[in-house]
């Protein structure tokens, strides 16, 4: 739950490509540590809802920890180059700490917290509603991983919300990144939960935004101590179910672009925004920055550092495990979210009109922001809740999933998971590091030799620039799958199949050496020397020209293009008309087939009621049709700058 006061707040190479791989089943590429698939869901799902049940308040389960977050360094972008996180300016901010954003990390029963009505664990609405990883696969079994930043994104097309019992904030809504911090001091272990939000009046649509620190590590609720971390913020308490707990809590003036900004949606235009927070250590101790950017440039309004020294080893950063939970942390749920409820302090409010949401999570993996693996539409966290909120599985302009939220009665359910989800794995061995993957013509930079990316099945084209462009060609991705790529390598060059005579969407597929690839355009293999033979995948009604062959492959770094001409087979004319149009397009739906049949059918009545003309007239010959000047080739990929751009999401 977040709470805030807002009286103290102003409102051309050679493509060296090679696959490596292609599985069913996501394997160790993923910094994600799998648990045993044969873990069954339910006993994980009971170890959840029963202390999860527990509520949503911070705290760190005893035992060890990973230190895998200690190898990843904690993004910071700057506006020209990957950087260390940057700094906080000094700006003035609210003499004592904003309301809390959320009401907290709730309890369960024993210790005195009610579920309420926000509560995900009643099963229905309200609820926070949005996206979070749970650490629980939809399909089964768990996962759990560490991160140094998460960075939520949030596309507005349309939005209205409204609860008339918040006086003075009726219309308000409350977009929550909330994450779990852990690390170890000496032998004691601390979990904190940490939350950046972003607060939308729907009817001005004026912004607040601030941040809250809670602690979680121990029962009956724990209290922060005012000495135990500094930053521009400060310390107030804030009851709820009769219970008094200690947070800290900052909110960012109007001194930072965008803080006080009026956002524009509607009538075709969205509003885009995102968080970010950071996790690292500064000094050995650890540290949180906290960001947004609402179109005006990325602000740093935060900076908490923990007082308590910690050694690389033990510190974790965010993570994600849903089994976190224990007697000595039973409101450490272990999930980030990215969720819409009420504007603050515990409240609930509902949509009411017209909404077009868009949220998504990326984790950094220690080389790129990475959708998070699984998803479900509601946050076990936070006390803050929304009804009326119906969210679907979508994705965003990279084709990364992402969670579309609009006005109508929903469930609480999972929205993605392993299964229903593509990773994309693409390695660098040239010896260049850094560089940008591009999916559909939209650049994601990463860092080091490697970059690895969360889409949702359908067909890309994906191209890597690091030193050299590396085209890897149209592919064609399925749920569950994992595809690894390798590029650079000397001697491997591309293979590329030209289709001639096919529609752009029309799906086909070529084998070669044993691997088989679909997809629409061109399809691109990546070879070392040799000799290969190919076989192009059939499709009804046509013949392609070759349908198969040899290859070969000479290792001078020079592509090789194999042209395939495809033809119809069909006779007749309502045959003819459905092939080009296959060709062309795809394969036609049968109510275009019944408009061919009702325009072949009109037209054969009205040529059998024309009177026979004793005059035979022969038409002059029609001209021959202009040549064709080839498809236009796009221009060659421009680099582009080393900040990743901010997502942006479709209306």
């Amino acid at each position: 739950m977040s709470v805030h006061d807002s009286s103290t707040l102003a409102t051309g190479p050679s493509a060296w490509v090679r696959t490596l791989g292609r599985s069913g089943v996501p394997d160790g590429r993923s910094r994600l540590r799998r648990f045993d698939a044969t873990r069954a869901r339910g006993p994980v799902l009971a170890l959840v809802i029963a202390t999860l049940v527990v509520g949503s308040p911070f705290g760190h389960p005893a035992g060890s920890r990973s230190a895998a977050a200690s190898s990843f360094p904690a993004p910071g972008f700057s506006a020209t180059a990957v950087s260390a996180p940057q700094s906080v300016p000094t700006v003035e901010h609210a003499s004592t700490a904003p309301a809390p954003s959320s009401g907290g990390l709730r309890a369960a029963p024993p210790l005195g917290w009610g579920l309420g009505p926000g509560s995900p664990y009643n099963g229905s609405e309200p609820a926070p509603m949005g996206v979070s990883d749970q650490g629980v696969d939809p399909g089964g079994g768990s996962h759990s991983y560490a991160t140094a930043s998460f960075q939520g994104s949030i596309s507005i097309a349309e939005l209205s919300a409204y609860n008339a019992s918040i006086l003075g904030a009726q219309d308000e809504i409350g977009f929550q990144l909330n994450a779990f911090l852990g690390f170890d001091s000496g032998s004691s272990s601390f979990v904190y939960w940490v939350q950046d939000v972003f607060e939308v009046n729907t009817s001005s649509k004026s912004v607040d935004l601030y941040d809250n620190i809670w602690n979680a590590t121990s029962n009956p609720l724990p209290e922060i101590d005012a000495s135990a971390v500094s930053g521009n913020g400060s310390f107030s308490s804030f009851t709820y179910d009769g219970q008094s707990e200690t947070y800290y809590g900052d909110g960012a003036s109007c001194t930072y672009s965008g803080a006080c900004a009026v956002l524009v949606y509607g009538l075709g235009q969205s509003a885009n925004i995102t968080l970010r927070l950071n996790a690292s250590l500064t000094a050995g101790r650890p540290t949180v920055r906290f960001m947004f950017d609402d179109g005006l440039g990325a602000q740093w309004f935060d900076q908490a550092t923990f007082s308590l020294s910690v050694a690389p080893a033990a510190f974790q950063g965010f993570f994600v495990n849903a089994g976190a939970l224990s007697a000595s942390c039973a409101r450490c749920v272990g999930d980030v979210e990215l969720i819409a409820g009420g504007p603050n302090s515990g409240y609930q409010t509902a949509l009411n009109g017209l909404t077009n949401v868009s949220l998504g999570i990326e984790r950094w993996n220690g080389h790129n922001y990475e959708s998070v693996p699984d998803a479900y539409d509601y946050g076990l966290a936070t006390a803050e809740g929304l009804s009326d909120a119906t969210v679907r599985l979508a994705s965003d302009a990279e084709g990364e999933p992402s969670a579309r939220m609009t006005y109508g009665a929903g469930t609480l359910g999972p929205v993605w998971g392993s299964g229903s989800v593509s990773v994309v794995g693409v390695s660098v061995v040239s010896g260049h590091a850094g560089g940008a993957l591009t999916v559909n013509g939209t650049s994601v930079p990463f860092l080091g030799q490697y970059v690895e990316f969360t889409l949702v099945p359908s067909t890309y084209a994906l191209s890597v620039d690091s030193g050299s462009v590396y085209p890897l060609g149209d592919r064609t991705l399925l749920g569950g799958e994992d595809l690894t790529l390798e590029v650079g390598r000397p001697g491997v060059v591309a293979v590329v199949f030209v289709p001639q005579g096919l529609g752009t969407f029309q799906v086909w597929s070529v084998t070669l050496g044993g691997e088989t690839l679909n997809g629409t355009g061109n399809i691109t293999f990546g070879e070392p020397r040799g000799n290969y033979t190919f076989a192009v995948g059939s499709l009804t009604g046509f013949a392609s020209s070759p349908s198969g062959g040899n290859v070969s492959v000479n290792g001078s770094g020079t592509n090789v293009t194999v042209p395939v001409r495809w033809t119809s087979t069909q006779t007749g004319l309502l045959a003819e008309i459905v092939s080009i149009l296959e060709l062309r397009l795809g394969p036609v739906p049968f109510y275009v087939l019944l408009l061919i049949l009702i325009v072949l059918g009109v037209g054969a009545g009205v040529a059998s009621r024309r009177p026979r003309s004793r005059t035979r007239f022969i038409p002059p010959p029609s001209p021959p049709p202009s040549a064709s000047t080839g498809e236009s080739v796009p221009s060659p990929y421009e680099p582009a700058p080393s900040e990743p751009p901010h997502r942006t999401f479709p209306p």
